[in-house]
């Protein structure tokens, strides 16, 4: 993946189905989980203070044409008004833990899928900061 984006160049390999990388905004970072059946980029959004995490997930949201329009997958918003954090995910088919046949194929999905992600996300991040 190191090859393809510089987002996880600085993360040691884990036994955790999971990867956390900076965006570079507090609170705010990036997430790849792989599942027994399928895998997932996300978007977590997980500051001090409720208010403010639904203040982000809410400006995001309001751009949500234009950042779906970048990313052309579907993106699944969660507010999660009942929670602290919010998050914004991608499930990414055809590939997880269970069928080993899918990971190299997967492995390709995932780093390009983040590419997108992070094109599709990163220009909110100035605008984000100010928050």
């Amino acid at each position: 993946m190191n090859k393809k984006t510089g987002l996880y160049r600085n993360i040691n390999p884990s036994t955790d189905n999971w990867l956390s990388a900076a965006t570079g905004v507090a609170g705010v970072r990036y997430q790849i989980v792989i599942r027994m059946d399928n895998a997932a980029v996300k978007l977590v959004i997980e500051k001090y203070k409720t208010k403010q995490n639904k203040e982000v997930f809410d400006y995001l949201y309001a751009k949500k044409d234009e950042i779906e329009g970048l990313f052309e997958n579907k993106i699944n918003w969660r507010r999660m008004d009942n929670h602290i954090s919010s998050r914004i995910e991608h499930d990414i088919e055809g590939c997880g833990l269970k069928d080993e046949s899918t990971w190299k194929q997967g492995y390709k999905l995932i780093a390009e899928r983040l590419i997108q992600w992070d094109k599709a996300f990163r220009p909110h991040f100035d605008e984000i900061r100010k928050m």
